[in-house]
């Protein structure tokens, strides 16, 4: 019946509606069928043939986008460029090009008029092909180095292929393939490794080395000594038993004694009553 189809089909765009407000069954439902794209379903068992969408009602559906156009592949273009010096008789050199696939010549000059000259020629886009150049000199003496120094070149995309000019009656020159040149791809990433890559480290040749030595065989030494057996010693010694001794008997004695009876003795006694012994009455002997 194709339920199982369906009803992820609705459950996804529920929710997706859901996901932009707020809705109750009912609105989101009625939301729903107005989303609808009208009478696409074509069966006997559906009830109408409405396709839930989440495209606004009366939109019509989306026209598919047609595959890309694929370009067709470039047509390959070669070019052909010819350079000539003439030499001092120009006008016994003479040129072709022929393309050997199709047999049709694509060039051919017959001569030229000026002596010491540069000519040169280049070809439009043409065909891929396998192209033989032909330069000849009617004398048999070339374009070099008798009567003048003439050369030739000649070029295939881009290659070039000269010569000094010395050939004689005739020198060819072919180049280019009839088979379609493909592109190659590019090269391959770098070269696989000369040798093999080195293997893991082995493994440990032996088991690891034995867990830690054996837990201790005794238990640790006792806890310290009992306490101490007696108590500490007493408390300090009373303090002194008698109070201090009493203070001094009796006060300091008496002042000293009373101050001298008697002044001191008189000032001294009276300078001499009289004058010194007159000066010696006589002068001294001879």
């Amino acid at each position: 019946s194709g339920t199982s189809m369906a009803s992820p089909h609705v459950a996804g765009i529920a929710a997706f509606i859901a996901g932009t407000g707020s809705f109750t069954p009912a609105q989101l439902t009625a939301q729903m069928e107005a989303m609808a794209i009208r009478d696409v379903v074509k069966d006997s068992v559906s009830s109408h043939g409405d396709l839930a969408s989440v495209l606004p009602a009366g939109t019509p559906a989306p026209t598919p986008t047609p595959p890309p156009t694929i370009s067709p592949a470039p047509t390959t273009c070669d070019l052909i460029v010819v350079n000539i010096l003439t030499d001092k008789y120009p006008g016994e050199t003479s040129w072709s090009i022929v393309n050997k696939c199709t047999g049709k010549e694509i060039q051919r000059v017959n001569g030229y008029g000026s002596k010491s000259t540069d000519k040169k020629w280049e070809s439009e886009c043409i065909n891929q092909g396998n192209y033989e150049f032909t330069i000849k000199d009617s004398w048999g003496d070339g374009i070099c180095c008798g009567y003048g120094r003439g050369s030739v070149s000649v070029s295939y995309n881009g290659k070039e292929y000269p010569h000094k000019g010395d050939f004689g009656e005739e020198w060819t020159k072919t180049f280019g393939s009839c088979e379609p040149v493909t592109p190659s791809p590019t090269e391959s990433p770098t070269h696989e490794p000369t040798g093999t890559p080195t293997s893991p480290t082995p493994k440990p040749t032996g088991n690891p080395t034995r867990s830690p030595t054996k837990i201790p065989t005794s238990n640790p030494t006792e806890s310290p000594t009992s306490h101490p057996t007696t108590n500490p010693s007493d408390s300090p010694t009373k303090s002194p038993t008698n109070n201090p001794t009493e203070s001094p008997t009796s006060n300091p004695t008496e002042s000293p004694t009373s101050q001298p009876t008697t002044n001191p003795t008189d000032s001294p006694t009276k300078s001499p009553t009289n004058n010194p012994t007159e000066s010696p009455t006589n002068n001294p002997t001879e």
